[in-house]
């Protein structure tokens, strides 16, 4: 647990472009007093700690906490990585058993939990992040998805499908944008939307060379 806080908040000072202090305890006591964010994955980190080892009432007291005191809900049952960063916590909701790796960054009205009915075959049904995503305020991640690494998603996106690691993600409901620095064009894009985009083009395509093949009357 003191690993994981120690990187929480180099890497908030450093995202908050400050020198980056000795990372004391008093230091990111003082720190919990004047920011929410940093508070309310703080106090995260001690109910997960509690959580993993089966304390599960003293867990739940921390969940209650973080409502309480920063407004928002992490669930001590979502296994987050290190350098975990929350900027202005207000409507933030993380749901139980959500999973993502170091670096996780998110911003007010984020939500990251299930949509109903869907699952994978193992049961679960929340988000599974990788590493050095970044979301905007207001996203919606949803659904037994899985998101690549190195990933940041676009303020009010709704993802509702697996996306690969590398990319700007934007869009209702959302889709890839950009991949490893180059533009990705609609029909380029992987799903239903991208399918039919194509079959009409497809269809307009025949179509013209029938029409050129036609003798003029």
């Amino acid at each position: 647990m003191g690993r994981n806080i120690k990187e929480d908040y180099i890497r908030r000072l450093e995202l908050g472009g400050k020198v980056q202090p000795k990372a004391s305890l008093l230091r990111m006591l003082f720190y919990d007093i004047g920011n929410r964010g940093f508070r309310a994955v703080h106090l995260y980190r001690i109910g997960r700690f509690f959580r993993v080892r089966g304390y599960n009432l003293p867990a739940a007291l921390v969940e209650r906490l973080i409502h309480r005191l920063c407004f928002c809900e992490i669930s001590t049952t979502a296994d987050i990585g290190p350098g975990f960063c929350v900027f202005h916590p207000f409507g933030l909701v993380v749901g139980g058993e959500v999973k993502a790796g170091k670096n996780l960054t998110l911003s007010m009205d984020v939500v990251l939990g299930g949509n109903i009915g869907k699952h994978r075959l193992d049961g679960s049904e929340k988000p599974i992040l990788g590493d050095d995503i970044n979301i905007a305020a207001g996203c919606k991640v949803v659904g037994p998805i899985k998101i690549g690494d190195n990933c940041l998603i676009g303020a009010n996106s709704v993802v509702v499908h697996d996306m690969p690691s590398d990319c700007i993600i934007a869009g209702v409901p959302a889709r890839v944008i950009r991949r490893a620095g180059k533009r990705v064009m609609l029909l380029e894009q992987e799903g239903e939307l991208s399918k039919t985009l194509s079959a009409l083009v497809e269809r307009i395509e025949k179509l013209e060379k029938k029409l050129d093949c036609e003798p003029d009357k």
